[in-house]
């Protein structure tokens, strides 16, 4: 627990209200957060009874969803397009401690950033990235946000254009940068040997540090061995999109809890959003997430959750004590942050 941490924080209601807080070790093994805004300080002492929770949501790592960008009906108050460096930046400005990305693979077996194979759901550019080269997609103009039908989710323009641009370019942008803990790489489906070469470009010389900051979200294990191969140090999640995908098909994501040999992967990805609403009931929503986290902590796993971005999703989180490693999220940051307190003035309240 690092006192020197700010974390900054806004008052949605009234935004001349601004402050930050940070966190330190007290007396024997309570926790003091420190609250400052403009107008007063306020310490707050906790006591051991709930330090574990507290220390649990300070370490999760708060991952931007395609950077701060204009997403609807996720987010209507970012302004730049998805997956691009100016939703990036504005991000780590923000706040986040990193941001995910997806990649596709060229025509020249290369990275380029779109969640999206047809260029047209982004841009003017009516071909799919796996018929052209790298080169000619440099300066395309991206526009547009992502199109996910089967969620009523379609592509709106952003208020400020971007360029497209390759893997390489963010991470020489910004894998050295403090700011950032992590960058997650959401690798959509392509041909597995064209992931594994395009991966092999990005990541076969980069220092251990720097894959530290890596994390991998792919669907398949055979990429999940190459990619542990390339980048031993990086995290690697197996990702499920329905939810339930851990319970389903414990062999592929949990070999351990049925007994078996360990894959390459060392994270597991879970859609935290349909996880909390899959089930008629609300507790048994949040017991099958729990009983998941738990599981996966067992086995030494790493959790990313996604996409928790609405504050009521947040606060079914926070309730019961669920608390993945990495948390993916389409809200501004100051919702996430404004979140957080009101879970510190809980614990406060059920301490006193």
């Amino acid at each position: 627990m690092n006192s020197e941490v700010e974390h900054f924080w806004v008052n949605a209601d009234n935004s001349s209200e601004t402050g930050v807080f940070t966190i330190e070790r007290g007396e024997g093994k309570n926790l003091i957060v420190t609250i400052l805004n403009n107008q007063q300080e306020e310490k707050v002492e906790l006591r051991y009874l709930f330090r574990e929770p507290i220390e649990k949501i300070d370490e999760e790592v708060l991952i931007a969803h395609r950077g701060t960008c204009y997403q609807p009906p996720f987010n209507d108050e970012g302004i730049y397009p998805a997956n691009t460096i100016p939703a990036f930046e504005s991000a780590l400005r923000s706040g986040y401690e990193g941001f995910e990305l997806d990649v596709r693979v060229t025509k020249d077996k290369r990275f380029i950033l779109s969640h999206d194979e047809d260029l047209g759901v982004i841009s003017r550019v009516k071909r799919t990235v796996k018929t052209m080269n790298l080169d000619e997609m440099r300066g395309i103009t991206v526009t547009g946000s992502t199109t996910i039908p089967e969620m009523q989710v379609f592509s709106a323009n952003a208020l400020i254009a971007a360029t497209l641009p390759s893997l390489e370019e963010v991470l020489d942008k910004f894998i050295d940068d403090p700011r950032v803990k992590t960058i997650t790489v959401d690798i959509k489906p392509d041909p597995e040997e064209d992931i594994l070469l395009a991966a092999e470009y990005d990541f076969k010389d980069m220092s251990e540090e720097n894959q530290n900051k890596i994390l991998f979200l792919t669907r398949t294990e055979k990429v999940a061995k190459g990619l542990k191969e390339l980048a031993p140090h990086s995290f690697i999640a197996l990702e499920g999109s329905k939810g339930t995908e851990v319970f389903d098909e414990p062999e592929k994501y949990l070999p351990e809890a049925v007994k078996l040999k360990r894959h390459s992967h060392n994270a597991i990805s879970v859609n935290a959003r349909l996880m909390l609403t899959i089930f008629d009931d609300y507790d048994q929503s949040v017991f099958e997430m729990g009983k998941l986290v738990e599981i996966a902590h067992k086995y030494n796993y790493k959790v990313v959750g996604w996409t928790v971005s609405d504050e009521d999703r947040m606060n079914k989180l926070r309730e019961a004590n669920i608390f993945s490693d990495y948390v993916l999220s389409d809200a501004p940051f100051y919702k996430w942050a404004l979140q957080v307190m009101k879970y510190y003035r809980q614990v406060k309240q059920k301490n006193n």
